[in-house]
């Protein structure tokens, strides 16, 4: 029943934050160039004070705001090595299209990567991605309250690696 809730509550501050106003149109507020971890430049989207969806890059992913964090009352999983097999939580997975995916956070930004499952479990699953490393996070609680904000954000099929 709780877990119903939050799941309400996060889709309220959704609708209210990055749904009314979407990140698409908010993107025209301000543009700026990042590095990437690859030593590229792109070009990010910042969106409102107010949404939930704080930048958005094409490469690197989106950032939520920290009160869109707490407010859908997300949780993480360290990643603690380097390895191409994790075990996480099943909430964690994100069935999108014909895949299967999780929701990494890395310096701050969340980017939908695609998984394959090796083995499953009650509550656990094994998995298989070589887009993880040491010091990365992945959501494990309110992946799917993620996906909504990055289909918002970025529009639907724009996550496909």
């Amino acid at each position: 029943m709780k877990e119903t809730i939050v799941l309400l509550l996060g889709l309220i501050f959704l609708s209210h934050s990055c749904l009314a106003e979407p990140s698409r149109k908010l993107a025209a507020n301000s543009i700026e160039d990042v590095k990437t971890t690859e030593g590229q430049v792109e070009e990010t989207s910042e969106g409102s004070e107010a949404s939930a969806v704080m930048k958005i890059s094409k490469g690197l992913g989106f950032k939520l705001s920290p009160l869109a964090i707490q407010t859908l009352n997300l949780r993480f999983a360290p990643i603690h090595e380097d390895s191409e097999i994790h075990t996480l939580s099943r909430s964690a997975l994100v069935y999108y299209e014909d895949d299967v995916g999780v929701y990494r956070r890395r310096s701050g930004w969340f980017k939908l990567i695609k998984v394959h499952v090796l083995r499953e479990a009650a509550n656990t699953v094994e998995i298989q991605t070589k887009d993880m490393k040491t010091g990365d996070d992945v959501v494990v609680v309110g992946a799917a309250l993620v996906h909504v904000a990055d289909i918002e954000a970025t529009g639907p099929g724009s996550h496909v690696q």
